[in-house]
């Protein structure tokens, strides 16, 4: 019943035109000035974000893998396939044998920024 009650409001908030956008709503909130940082600290935010996925590649990995998997599959529950994907225990594994380059790159950052111990040989 309550996922029935967020896809009708979902529907009627999406279809509603008097419910303003993100956009609407700060313009008729917020001066002007309040708009220009706004705009910045948005712009720094999605600069923060691009540095954050750069330095993380194996996130892009990950990410593809999954997607791949969901159009593969077609499942009538894309949630439940995404929730098994990501609670599977042997996720590195199965990213390693998708894509070795990638995997590699992420075990040499993870080992260039201190997260993995290099023993001896």
């Amino acid at each position: 019943m309550e996922q029935k009650e967020n896809e009708i409001t979902t529907v009627y908030a999406s279809n509603n035109p008097d419910i303003p956008t993100l956009t609407e709503a700060a313009t008729l909130i917020l001066a002007p000035e309040e708009m220009v940082k706004l705009r910045r600290n948005m712009t720094a935010e999605k600069v923060a974000h691009a540095r954050y996925l750069r330095e993380h590649p194996e996130i892009d990995a990950i990410m593809r893998y999954a997607m791949r998997k969901l159009i593969m599959e077609r499942s009538e529950d894309p949630v439940n396939v995404l929730l098994e994907f990501f609670s599977t225990a042997d996720l590195r594994a199965a990213l390693a044998e998708e894509n070795p380059e990638a995997e590699g790159r992420a075990a040499m950052l993870r080992e260039k920024r201190g997260l993995t111990i290099v023993l001896p040989a």
